[in-house]
Formats: structure tokens, C-alpha cells, sequence
């Protein structure tokens, strides 16, 4: 589960009942890798402007947050899709995203309240190098395996 599917999860109730649901679909040892966005990318994502123009398409990402987002708080952001259409007019797709920062702590409250045990954490700088220890203000993400520990039941 990566690309922030687990930030769109506003509370730890949501988090234990989507964990829980990884649980009732893994084998007993199998495991679930995901990824969250870290304070650091919501602090500098969530307060920034991008412009990103393409011909006669041009992507607008807004953050609607400042860079004092606090651990645990709720970021939101716009996108806006403006395409060229009969000159000199443009039309405009806006998406509103709503992402929570899960502190590692709640985050390992929703593993073990699912009976999913943490396995590893490692932060990643949005290139794919996996480091440890996770640093929450340097790493743009942080990944997480976790295990089903329960035990093998006979005939699965």
C-alpha cells in the first residue's frame, strides 16, 4: 500500500480497522508493506506552491497549509489541471486532497491494535534509498513492513 493510500486515513480508528483488514487477508507470517508522507513532507509540501506547465496543459499543486503543521494534524491540498481550450480561454479540474500526518507512535498503535507486528521502518528520501534510522523532518517518506505473527492454523 504506498503513494500516501494510508495519509488519506484521518483517524487511528480508520487506520486499525484498514490494518486489520491487511491482517484478515495475509497468511499467517505474511507481510504488509506501506508508506507515509513524514512531518518533513508535510511541512514543506503542504506550505508550497508548484507550477508545473506542459504545452497547453499546465498542473498547479497548492498547498493550503503553513510549514508549521504540527505532528499528527491534517494537511490539505489543491491540484488544479489547466488545459488550453478555445483561445484565450483555459478550463480548469481542481482535486482537494486531505492527508494526516500519522506520527510513528499512533501508527504503531493501529499495527498492534490489527495484531500486525512491526517488523521494520526505514525513511526515504523520494529517490528509493531506504535508510535507518527514519529521520521525520529529513526523509520525504517513511516505509513500514509488518508482519501477520499469529500462528499457522492446520490445512492453510
Amino acid at each position: 500500500s504506498v503513494a500516501d493510500a494510508v495519509n488519506y486515513l484521518h483517524s487511528e480508528t480508520e487506520l486499525a480497522a484498514t490494518f486489520d483488514g491487511f491482517r484478515r487477508n495475509l497468511a499467517a507470517g505474511g507481510v504488509v508493506v506501506f508508506d507515509v508522507d513524514t512531518l518533513g513532507t508535510f511541512r514543506r509540501l503542504y506550505s508550497s506552491l508548484m507550477v508545473v506547465p506542459a504545452g497547453d496543459r499546465t498542473v498547479v499543486f497548492e498547498g493550503r497549509n503553513t510549514e508549521a503543521i504540527d505532528e499528527g494534524a491534517l494537511g490539505e491540498a489543491w491540484i488544479d489541471r489547466l488545459e488550453r481550450a478555445e483561445p484565450p480561454w483555459w478550463t480548469r479540474v481542481r482535486t482537494v486532497h486531505r492527508q494526516r500526518h500519522h506520527p510513528r507512535a499512533a501508527l504503531e498503535r493501529a499495527l498492534g491494535a490489527a495484531a500486525l507486528a512491526g517488523v521494520a521502518v526505514w525513511g526515504t528520501d523520494g529517490a528509493g534509498e531506504l535508510e535507518q534510522p527514519l529521520d521525520e523532518l529529513r526523509h520525504a517518506k517513511a516505509v513500514y513492513i509488518a508482519q501477520h505473527a499469529a500462528p499457522a492454523r492446520e490445512g492453510r
